[in-house]
């Protein structure tokens, strides 16, 4: 079994290959399929990913939580037990996908169940890869990733290649979730001794409710925005849309990374010190990556997508400025997980996205797509500031020394800025970003040294 201390490397791995996979097919479906029918995948994985994420009642976030602090032999009784209950609101999500697009648009029925067959799949991985977490040996993982990821991308190829349209593509995405199941049970029954032990069902869905919520409503904040524009706008704004954020969704996994191989630690040995080092980090990071986005966003959009989401590089540039407060809303929701805060962290994300659905309903209609990215900034905002308060001893030190993570991306803007070529200035951007961290304190040997111990 791997040793904890390389949870880090190991979750690292894994989270990059999911993201190289996910960028690339992402790509390939935004040139393949075209914009429009771009725009019309997106809308039907929004309401997919709305309703799968909602169906296992948020039993993948207890999880992690809940081994840590369970003795090993009631490890097999606690995957078991959220495998069917997943399983079995998997189903219920799929047909309630179908029936969205019977009543919405007929013509999308077929690739909308397949898509909730796909998405339901996606969530019994997620159980596995909530027990990996909890056991702390992350490095399981990587097989069934690396299975899974090369099986998306050869499949959607060859469904793009054949012409099957968006129940082709949906059903790669299926295929390659069944692969990854499959070789996570495997390795599961491999690694954890099988035990007889039982756990509560009803106990353990009680538990996972505030988890539930606030997977819901999250769901509901990051994508009401598609749905809105969709009904507005048609599905060219959406493709617009989607071709700025299939970046933007992409760029926190490095903060998901930290966090996710945080979290058991945390959840044990709890303490506002800890939870400050990872927020000055991911505020470290946030602020790189808003100055990269805003600087070099319009030209990478044009450069990956082509000409026909040349406008979706000002979208880009635009959401790029909210990635500090994402990374930083990650760090603090972190906080509030480990110290059983879980309903404080249900009912911010409630009023966020209540203010994001209310927000979007008023402004997109005249704004159109750049309305909706200024929502979801002012409601990663409004987040940021409902999940600081609780953590607030950890927040305060951050403050103290934010000089030290903003610095170096003031760095990097000047460099990027330069009159050379935009890959050179990206190359030489980042190794001025990263000699200006260490210099002033942003990122040091200690950070680098604590984070191999997670």
């Amino acid at each position: 079994m791997t040793a904890p201390r390389h949870n880090i490397a190991a979750l690292a791995a894994v989270q990059i290959i999911r993201f190289t996979a996910a960028f690339a097919v992402s790509i390939a479906l935004a040139r393949g399929l075209g914009l429009a029918n771009y725009g019309v995948y997106a809308t039907i994985a929004t309401v997919a990913h709305l309703l799968a994420f909602s169906s296992n009642l948020g039993i993948h976030q207890l999880l992690p939580r809940a081994i840590a602090r369970s003795p090993a032999a009631e490890h097999s009784g606690w995957v078991r037990t959220a495998w069917w209950s997943t399983l079995g609101g998997s189903a219920v999500a799929t047909v309630a996908i179908g029936s969205w697009a019977a009543l919405y648009n007929p013509a999308w029925l077929v690739p909308a169940l397949v898509a909730g067959v796909s998405l339901g799949l996606m969530s019994l991985v997620n159980v596995y890869m909530a027990a990996f977490e909890g056991i702390r040996t992350m490095a399981l993982q990587l097989r069934g990733v690396v299975a899974g990821r090369t099986v998306v991308v050869i499949a959607t190829a060859i469904a793009l290649g054949v012409g099957g349209g968006l129940t082709g593509v949906f059903a790669a995405q299926g295929v390659a979730w069944l692969v990854t199941l499959v070789v996570f049970g495997w390795t599961w029954r491999r690694t954890v001794q099988a035990s007889d032990h039982r756990i509560n069902t009803s106990s353990m869905v009680r538990a996972s409710l505030p988890f539930a919520g606030f997977v819901a409503f999250a769901a509901l904040q990051e994508r009401v925005d598609i749905l809105v524009l969709d009904a507005v706008r048609g599905p060219e704004e959406v493709g617009i849309y989607r071709g700025a954020t299939l970046f933007l969704i992409n760029i926190p996994v490095l903060a998901r990374i930290v966090s996710t191989a945080a979290y058991p630690s945390l959840a044990t040995n709890r303490g506002p010190s800890e939870l400050a080092h990872i927020l000055r980090l991911l505020l470290a990071v946030g602020s790189a990556f808003a100055v990269g986005g805003w600087l070099v966003g319009p030209a990478l959009v044009q450069a990956v997508l082509g000409d026909e989401y040349a406008e979706s590089g000002p979208l880009l540039a635009l959401g790029a400025l909210a990635l500090p407060l994402v990374f930083l809303r990650i760090g603090c929701s972190l906080g509030l997980l480990t110290n059983d805060a879980e309903r404080t962290r249900f009912v911010g994300m409630a009023a966020a996205a209540g203010a994001n659905v209310g927000l979007n309903l008023l402004i997109i209609p005249t704004y159109g797509a750049t309305g909706a990215m200024a929502t979801t900034i002012a409601c990663e905002g409004l987040l940021l500031v409902l999940y600081m308060w609780p953590v607030r001893r950890s927040i305060v030190d951050v403050a103290q020394s934010s000089w030290r993570a903003i610095l170096p991306a003031g760095v990097l803007a000047g460099v990027l800025m330069a009159p050379v070529p935009l890959a050179v200035a990206t190359a030489l951007g980042i190794v001025a970003w990263g000699a200006a961290a260490w210099s002033v304190g942003g990122v040091t040997p200690a950070d680098l040294r604590r984070l191999r111990q997670l």
